[in-house]
């Protein structure tokens, strides 16, 4: 039974520790993005009278949305991301046999169940998301 359960818990190791934090890194680095074009909205909407066009507010309304929905959802893939891990390490130490078994085959630099672009991924700690004022 330890080896059968070991694969799942595996599999949600990979997730835990690989597939998540990637997704989260990804959506981080857009949210970043996003919230750098706030810089050129003054060139962008300026009239040739010098005021501000009024379809600055509602690029800047959506750009907000944008970018608060690119933030949270990279904070839920870290925050699922080390549930998941965390529940992982819980059972394998209550299952000695599957966590056993789960050391085994995670020994040696070895990782199973692991496709050939999540084994070439190296963890590196996403960029800090930024959420606009009031959301």
């Amino acid at each position: 039974m330890g080896w059968e359960l070991a694969a799942d818990l595996s599999e949600l190791k990979i997730v835990g520790s690989i597939d998540l934090p990637t997704i989260g890194y990804t959506y981080a680095t857009m949210n970043q993005a996003i919230n750098g074009t706030a810089a050129y909205d003054r060139a962008a909407f300026e009239t040739p009278g010098g005021g501000i066009a009024a379809t600055q507010a509602v690029w800047s309304a959506l750009r907000s949305d944008l970018q608060t929905i690119l933030g949270r959802t990279a904070n839920n893939m870290q925050q699922a991301a080390a549930v998941i891990t965390n529940a992982v390490a819980a059972y394998a130490e209550y299952d000695q046999a599957a966590g056993q078994s789960l050391y085994e085959a995670w020994s040696n630099g070895q990782q199973p169940g692991v496709v050939d672009t999540e084994a070439k991924y190296v963890h590196q700690s996403p960029p800090p998301v930024v959420l606009p004022d009031g959301y």
